[in-house]
This record gives C-alpha cells, sequence and structure tokens, in this order.
C-alpha cells in the first residue's frame, strides 16, 4: 500500500443531481406494480425477451425491469452479480429506520386529516429522472428535499395533493404520496423523553422549518413557544433554522406546525512537532514504528516549497482562540521563519463569543495553530529532544493561519457574536479569505446522528456565503472525535458527507507522560489510538477519510495573560512554559489542515489548479500510509483508518497523475464518463480515486449514499471501486 504509484487518476466531482445510478392521505402503489420485483439490469437484458420481464425505465447505463416472482426464481438472480434485486427501493428512511411505503401495515400512516398547505411526502419507482420533478412541479407541489430512497419531501395544498394521488394512477413513475407525519419530525431523543411524561422540563431545541411566502405564522407560533424574548432565525438552502428554549410539552405542538420540518434537542459542542510532521511526511524507520529521524523543514525545502506565506491558502483555526488575540499573538513561531521582526502569519482574528478577549485561554486553539504552520529552527534542549527534533515545527512551517473563537473562558460553544450561528461563521471565514477551516470540536451526543450542524457544514463546503451568487466553495477538516473505540462514534458536524473528516492514531513519543495517555498509546505509528472515534457514519457511509498522529502531539503554548492550560496537557518538556502536549483526534485535524495547505500550493503550481474541496478529499486518500499495528491491518476503506494515513512523500512525487476536477459534471440518473489510459510499468501499482460533494441531507434520515460507481478495466478483468 505504500509503493509509489506509476499513475494516478484523482477524480473529483460536484455532483448536481441528488440521487444517481438517485381519512389518511395516503396512495400506495397501483397493484399493476406491486406484484413485480424491481431488478436493475443492463438495458440490452436477454431475459426481457420473457412476458413476465418487463423494461420498466431506461436509464442509459441500466435499466429498471419489473419481473415476476417465477422469474426472479427461474433466472436465478439472486446469483447473478451484473443484475440486482431492488425491491428495498420501496423503503423510505425516515429517522433511523426504513419503513417500505407498499405494506399495508407501513407506519406512515397519519392519525389526523390534512386539509390546508402541508409536507407531504412522494416516492418514485426508482432513479429520479428530471421530467418526473417537473410532472410533480405541474402539481402545484414544491419539492424540498431527496429522502433515500427515491423519494421526496414537498410542500403541497390540497389540490396538489389530489394531482399526486391521480399522478400515482396514471403514470408508471410515481409509487407512493402521503402526509409527512409529525412523529417523523422529532429527534429520538426528544421523543424518549416524551415518552417518559417529563412535561414540565425546560429543554433547548433546534428547530428548521421551510422558507415560503406565508412563513411568518408559523414564525410567531414558535416565537410564543419561546422562554426567550428574542429568537434569531437562520437561512439556509429551503430552510431557517432556530434555537430556542421551550418546555418540553410544547414539542409536540412546534412539530404539528404544517411546514416545521424537524425538532431535535440542541447539544452543544466540544473541543476535541517535527515527530508528527514527519510521520505524515512518510519518514519511517524500517519497522514502521516511527520517524527515522529530524529533518522535515530540509525535506520541504528541498522539494522547492515557497516561504512567502502569502502563496498558501489561510487556514482558519475555529476553536477557543490564538495567542494574545492578536494579529501578533505574542507566539514568534507564528511569525515568518519564527523571527518577532518579520511579520505575523496570522491573517485575521474573529471573536465569536461573548467574551471580550480573542485570546486562548485554554490553549486548545494555540496549539492547534502551531501544529498546522508553527515555525521553529531554534536549538538546544528547551526547544528540541534528545532526537533532535523541534517541538515548535509545525506542517506547514510557511503557511498563514486565522483564528475564529467559539468557545468561551470557560470552555463552552458560544457564538453569540456570530449570531448564534454556524451558517454565519462559515460566511464570515470565507469573506474573510480563508480557504481551509480547522475544527477541532464536535458534539459527542450527536454520534450516529445526521443533524443540522452536519447539513449546514456539508452546505458550507459547497457554499459558504449563501447570500451572494455562485459558489464559495470551502475546505472543511473536522476531528472524528475521542468517543472510540466503539463503532458508530464519529462526532457531528464530522460526520457529515462533505466535510474531511480525521481520525487519530498513534505518534511516537516514548519518552515522557502526560496528564492524558500512557506510554502504550505513543508506541506504535502504525496502530489507531485507542480513543479515535469510528465509524460508519449515519447512511452507513465510511468514515474518517484519513487518520493522522494525535498522541503526545508538542506545540507552543498559548501568549494569552490569562492562560490556564485547562485544554491541553500540560508543558513539555519540564521547567519551561514555551511548549506544551496534548492528545485527541483535536490534533490530527490541524495537522492534515496543514497538509491540505501544502497540498493547494503543490497543485497550483505543479498543475495550475486550485483544488476543489472534492479534489482536496481525493488527494489525501489517493496517497496513504496504508496502518498495519492495533486497530488497523484492515481493508480500506474501514471504519477505523478510514483510506489510511496521508503520506506528503507520495503526495509530492514525480509519479504520473491525471487529475479531473469538476469538469465532468452529471445532472441526471444513468450518466456515465469514460476515458481510455496505458500503464508504462505493470510491476507498479495503478490507484484510481474519485470523490465529490453532493447536496447537503434532509435532518433526521439517513442521507443518501450516491450512487457514482467507479469501474476500471484491464485486459477483460473489471475492477470495482472500494471492492
Amino acid at each position: 500500500m505504500t509503493k509509489n504509484p506509476l499513475a494516478i487518476l484523482v477524480l473529483a466531482f460536484i455532483a448536481l443531481f441528488w440521487l444517481f445510478a438517485a381519512t389518511p392521505h395516503i396512495q400506495p402503489m397501483p397493484t399493476r406494480f406491486n406484484q413485480f420485483h424491481k431488478v436493475v439490469a443492463p438495458p440490452d437484458w436477454q431475459a426481457v425477451q420473457r412476458s413476465d420481464v418487463q423494461l420498466w425505465h431506461d436509464y442509459g447505463a441500466f435499466a429498471l425491469y419489473a419481473v415476476s416472482p417465477a422469474a426472479v426464481n427461474q433466472l436465478r438472480l439472486s446469483q447473478n452479480d451484473a443484475v440486482q434485486i431492488v425491491d428495498a427501493w420501496d423503503n423510505l428512511w425516515l429517522g433511523p429506520s426504513a419503513i417500505n411505503t407498499q405494506l399495508p401495515t407501513s407506519s406512515l400512516a397519519a392519525k389526523t386529516q390534512i386539509t390546508g398547505p402541508a409536507l407531504h411526502l412522494i416516492q418514485f419507482v426508482g432513479p429520479i429522472k428530471q421530467e418526473w420533478l417537473t410532472a410533480v412541479s405541474a402539481t402545484g407541489a414544491t419539492p424540498i428535499h431527496y429522502v433515500a430512497n427515491n423519494g421526496y419531501l414537498v410542500w403541497t395544498d390540497a389540490a396538489s395533493r389530489e394531482q399526486l394521488d391521480a399522478l400515482i394512477q396514471t403514470s408508471d413513475f410515481l409509487q407512493y404520496s402521503g402526509p409527512y407525519a409529525n412523529h417523523f419530525k422529532v429527534s429520538n431523543s426528544l421523543q424518549t423523553v416524551e415518552n417518559e411524561g417529563v412535561v414540565n422540563d425546560i429543554v433547548t431545541i433546534s428547530v428548521q422549518m421551510i422558507r415560503h411566502p406565508q412563513q411568518a405564522q408559523t414564525e410567531q407560533t414558535i416565537q410564543s413557544f419561546s422562554l426567550l424574548s428574542q429568537i434569531n432565525w437562520t437561512p439556509i438552502l429551503n430552510y431557517q433554522n432556530v434555537i430556542i428554549t421551550v418546555r418540553q410539552q410544547d414539542v409536540a405542538a412546534i412539530a404539528a406546525l404544517p411546514d416545521v420540518v424537524w425538532v431535535e434537542a440542541y447539544h452543544e459542542p466540544e473541543m476535541l512537532d517535527e515527530v508528527q510532521g514527519q510521520i505524515l511526511a512518510g519518514a519511517l524507520n524500517n519497522a514502521q514504528t516511527g520517524p527515522t529521524g529530524p529533518g522535515y523543514s530540509n525535506w520541504l525545502d528541498s522539494l522547492g516549497f515557497s516561504q512567502n506565506p502569502a502563496d498558501y491558502p489561510i487556514i482558519d483555526i475555529v476553536d477557543d482562540g490564538v495567542g494574545n488575540g492578536q494579529i501578533a499573538s505574542g507566539d514568534n513561531t507564528l511569525h515568518q521563519f519564527g523571527d518577532f521582526n518579520s511579520p505575523s502569519r496570522v491573517a485575521y482574528i474573529t471573536n465569536c463569543t461573548s467574551d471580550a478577549n480573542s485570546g486562548g485561554v485554554d490553549g486548545h486553539g494555540h496549539i492547534n495553530a502551531s501544529i498546522a504552520v508553527g515555525y521553529d529552527s531554534r536549538t538546544g534542549a528547551s526547544y528540541q529532544d534528545s532526537n533532535g527534533f523541534q517541538f515548535g515545527l509545525g506542517i506547514n512551517p510557511y503557511g498563514r493561519v486565522a483564528s475564529t473563537r467559539v468557545f468561551s473562558d470557560a470552555g463552552l460553544f458560544d457564538v453569540s457574536n456570530c449570531k448564534s450561528s454556524v451558517v454565519e461563521i462559515a460566511r464570515r471565514t470565507s469573506e474573510s479569505g480563508a480557504v481551509i477551516s480547522s475544527n477541532s470540536w464536535g458534539c459527542a451526543q450527536c454520534a450516529g446522528v445526521y443533524d443540522l450542524f452536519s447539513q449546514a457544514y456539508d452546505t458550507a463546503v459547497r457554499d459558504a456565503q449563501l447570500q451572494i451568487p455562485g459558489n464559495q466553495e470551502s475546505i472543511y477538516i473536522f476531528g472524528a472525535g475521542n468517543s472510540g473505540p466503539g463503532s458508530v462514534t464519529l462526532l457531528s458536524p464530522g460526520n457529515g458527507k462533505n466535510v474531511i473528516t480525521v481520525g487519530g492514531s498513534e505518534s511516537f513519543r516514548t519518552d515522557f507522560n502526560d496528564s492524558c495517555v500512557t506510554l502504550d498509546y505513543v508506541d506504535n505509528a502504525m496502530d489507531i489510538a485507542v480513543f479515535s472515534s469510528r465509524g460508519p457514519a449515519a447512511g452507513g457511509r465510511v468514515k474518517p477519510e484519513v487518520v493522522a498522529p494525535a498522541t503526545h502531539i508538542v506545540g507552543t503554548a498559548s501568549t494569552d495573560s490569562a492562560y490556564d492550560g485547562s485544554a491541553v496537557c500540560g508543558y513539555y518538556p519540564d521547567n519551561q512554559t514555551t511548549f506544551v502536549t496534548s492528545s485527541g483526534t483535536s490534533h490530527a485535524t490541524p495537522s492534515v489542515s496543514g497538509i491540505a495547505s501544502l497540498y493547494t500550493y503543490w497543485l497550483e503550481n505543479e498543475y495550475g489548479m486550485t483544488p476543489s474541496p472534492a479534489m482536496m478529499k481525493a488527494y489525501l486518500i489517493a496517497h496513504p500510509t496504508y496502518l498495519t499495528g492495533q486497530d488497523a491491518n484492515d481493508t480500506l476503506p474501514s471504519q477505523n483508518q478510514g483510506y489510511g494515513m496521508p503520506n506528503m512523500r507520495l503526495g509530492f512525487d514525480d509519479a504520473a497523475r491525471r487529475l479531473v476536477d469538476q469538469t465532468a459534471v452529471f445532472d441526471n440518473t444513468g450518466e456515465t464518463w469514460t476515458f481510455m489510459t496505458s500503464v508504462a510499468d505493470p510491476n507498479k501499482p495503478v490507484r484510481l480515486v474519485m470523490a465529490y460533494t453532493d447536496e447537503p441531507g434532509m435532518v433526521g434520515i439517513s442521507p443518501q449514499v450516491n450512487e457514482l460507481s467507479l469501474q476500471m478495466e484491464i485486459n477483460g478483468q473489471t475492477y470495482w471501486g472500494n471492492h
């Protein structure tokens, strides 16, 4: 896995369509459809010659067939790899489980008659075609958001609901129409509290509603439930969100409002040397347990990296502040060449908290800035360990950094000075010029749930400034969390689809203990850190994307006059106050942000391209070190190490590469893109990587996994991505 690949194809797409191969008022699929099995096969499938095998819809790259139960058995379709039985497409994913819309016992049924405008669910027979959505819109219904599988949340009135019912009977593409019931709108944690009969409790909740011309009435109603005098709505996509404090007994009434999409408990997010750099550079000893020795900055210089900070994208450390809260941070390692007499490499300071001070009192954000861009060439025991490794040398010692403070002096998530909105934080970060956002925080209580934080940052990756035309893309990097070693422990927003999520591996520093981890957590660079959160993410998606050293990481201490070090693991080495050590995926995250800064410069100067967020994700996972130690040595991609640990030596080598970055746009189901190439040296591996960003998922459900398939054919042999 660590050999230099001769040729690397890296594909990055921006997916524009939402799915690719993408009385109670209930209207199920007519019996002319539901007596058949759904089958996906090639358009020229020979079995279509049978009378009980009918071509239903041709998508170009594949086709959907209606096949009788007898034909399924006689043709032995369950044993045919080229043909798939897709009856599971009748399931709608609402909450953590799927509901079959074609079963008479389906729990989709609503208990009350709906007469006025309301949110409504529809489901198509297969992956959605644009003309089908056009037909739905012609009924007067407004499509709001895709719902897996092949469904949509739509905004309707009584007339459009009747027309949708009729469309089921007259068309061959719509199979279900029914209400978006109130119990689909409430998160499991809130429902549990309600079921326990706790109604007088005061709870803080997040509410999402759709935006439409008559939304003012719902806004006023929600304001009336709020125990606070003023609430602030944040627009995002087709929605707007608000965080309010209410009585538990009022949650059901809020969910019953016809234009409310989702109500969830609001949980506050929490905060999550050269040795690390050399490990990520792939400079490992023969046993692969640790680095060969110092020399990281000399290696960067040998590759021709610019020493001008302006040549690198700004990395915004979104955390608890950096240094003394000023551009001149008080830390010489954040100046050019580590010299106070040279310009500061801190580009800007933003304080989203209500604290007057913008500095790093707890020290968490400061060490992360040091990890990302620290420059230190001083020698001696105060600045180097016994092996000569620099304590204060970051991943990109020439790069630029910024600080957005979102944690207060008390260590609490506080964005009240940024409209209490992460959407506003994203806007300010992008507007200030940052391209990379490094986030060492998340919501541990939100593990396994695609929530409003996940949706907001999936949106910001594609467009961080929603108020202006076009897409202002940004690279968002999040820590996986420290809730391992169990599965499904990824924190939100790191469980999002478009963000890059970083798990933790071990560093190699066995010469001291800190207050956080013991020596058995720092003795093998091939091990996954025991605390690192694991996937899968909601929807069964592979996460994290990559891992990086996260134990005994050394960087500079904050220079704030009130610094207390409460968010790091203590000073190291002894008898000094310049450097500290800390452990956690919090400190793996800024290292990957530093790599992203270097990769951006490399791609701009070697290939003439500024990488999109999808390309950055693809380039990171295309050049990995495969970890073989504890909780590793698995098949990639895995839920422990993702696609491995970034290896900058591979990323900067002279391997032949073809990079395709968002020039092939897929906007309808069944489209394909094909290229032909040759391999000059069959004795070396070839790696093909495809990554993409797509529309944010709908909150409260398992976000869809886009069916973009990567297929490679060599000498008649077919290989499939991730298989």
